[in-house]
């Protein structure tokens, strides 16, 4: 199958994200970004700033200034270099904090580490961003924030109530702002860079046929809701200003009723790009210039999911389902880059998800190529330009074992980078980190590449 050129150049994709470029703002209106170097100065009641000494820098002889040499400053009675003084950075009185050292006239952590929540720690470790309250699912990043659902307390007692959220905290991590609350069910979550977009379930009372599409603004606001009356929705992507989402179906018809639909950012009528009803759809990603969708389905039940199938579809085309890669044993999450759709498979329960797997399947290619195998549960997937990264939700009853695993997009060595993590489930990436969900124990997480 011949799918068609690459009509623009995209650099990090994930099964569960997108990227975008606005900050939130907090509840007294502030930005949520991490605080700046440039606002850790101290001062006084006069509002100026003031030296490590407590001196207001104008209060400095001009003949002491005089005295400093070559590029040295006269800061609080001596002579200091401003480019690399953490006392004095960029100018008298500015301190560096949290750890910081001035690099260049500049505060900033040293080498081999990062701010983590405002306090410099080691790249090589997990930095724990934000504590969510309950079970954490899908997760979006921009170059500011990190954004993610969380199902809600309900989801732990295996019944769903509309007690989920949507929240956001900067990128080095700080305060959880709440976007959205009382949600049934959030799921998936993506962002075009003005809005952020999700998928409520639904609840148990209403069978999950109470679905829905919903979007905020990144910054905080009005939640619009573009798609009621989903049957059980999980996955979710946008580009080409549409929305695009998986319905898993409905548990009367064994969810052999599934969709995958589409619809504009602003609402309209859904387009169903699915021929005839999906087995248990779950995950959906665009590709090829928001071209065409891709999404994978589970399979059935009474085959033990060894009938899942990877499908695509063009875009705005109701009915142009087309068979990708068949067949699977429970496909679970997929994304896709200008070349390959990537996606993992869940493993089967004879095995205890022990035979899991990571496959990838050209675009313009006829069969899927195994990347990693012997996988333990494996759930979301990210890929940049290259390495395929992926969670391993770990064993039950606990998953105190899951890991945070990435092998080379054209195959070889699998590296576990974070391992002993507890249930982690949707991924994203970016030029400098991988970002993910913990399901248990709440954390929002990210790691140095």
């Amino acid at each position: 199958m011949r799918i068609g050129p690459a009509t623009s150049l995209v650099f990090f994709f994930a099964a569960c994200s997108s990227g975008a470029l606005v900050s939130p703002k907090n509840g007294d209106g502030g930005s949520l970004d991490a605080g700046s170097s440039e606002d850790a100065s101290t001062g006084d009641d006069s509002g100026e700033p003031v030296d490590a000494t407590g001196e207001h820098p104008s209060s400095v002889d001009a003949s002491d200034a005089a005295n400093c040499s070559g590029t040295l400053t006269m800061c609080g009675g001596r002579c200091v270099d401003t480019a690399s003084d953490p006392s004095n950075c960029n100018g008298c009185g500015r301190v560096c904090t949290s750890g910081q050292t001035c690099q260049s006239s500049q505060c900033g952590c040293p080498s081999g580490s990062w701010l983590c929540n405002g306090t410099c720690a080691p790249k090589s470790q997990p930095c724990l961003l934000a504590q969510s309250t309950a079970a954490p699912w899908g997760i979006a990043i921009d170059s500011v924030n990190v954004y993610w659902t969380d199902v809600g307390p309900s989801s732990t007692t295996n019944t769903q109530l509309s007690d989920g959220s949507v929240y956001a905290v900067p990128i080095a991590g700080g305060t959880r702002v709440s976007l959205a609350s009382a949600q049934a069910g959030p799921l998936d979550v993506a962002t075009d860079g003005t809005n952020l977009y999700w998928a409520n379930a639904g609840t148990t009372a209403g069978g999950y046929a109470d679905g829905s599409i919903a979007k905020v603004p990144v910054a905080g606001g009005t939640i619009v809701s573009l798609a009621l009356s989903q049957k059980s929705p999980q996955g979710i992507a946008t580009g080409g200003h549409a929305v695009f989402w998986t319905n898993r179906g409905s548990s009367a018809n064994n969810y052999t009723d599934g969709s995958v639909q589409q619809v504009g950012i602003n609402g309209g009528a859904p387009i169903v790009l699915n021929a005839a009803g999906q087995y248990n759809p779950t995950s959906v990603a665009l590709g090829v210039g928001s071209t065409y969708a891709f999404w994978t389905s589970d399979g059935t039940a009474t085959m033990n999911y060894a009938d899942g199938v990877v499908m695509w579809a063009t875009v705005g085309q109701a009915g142009s389902a087309m068979i990708l890669a068949s067949p699977q044993t429970w496909p679970i999450n997929i994304t896709v880059d200008l070349n390959y759709a990537y996606w993992t498979t869940l493993g089967t329960d004879a095995n205890n998800h022990t035979d899991g797997a990571i496959l990838k399947r050209p675009l313009q290619g006829t069969s899927a190529i195994p990347l990693a195998a012997s996988q333990l549960r494996p759930f979301g997937i990210a890929v940049d330009t290259n390495y395929v990264y992926w969670t391993n939700q770990g064993s039950a009853p606990n998953y105190s074992d899951g890991a945070i695993m990435r092998v080379p997009i054209a195959a070889g060595n699998v590296v576990t980078l974070a391992s002993s993590r507890s249930r982690p489930r949707c991924i994203a990436v970016d030029a400098n980190a991988v970002y993910w969900v913990e399901s248990v124990g709440g954390g929002v997480w990210k790691l140095a590449k």
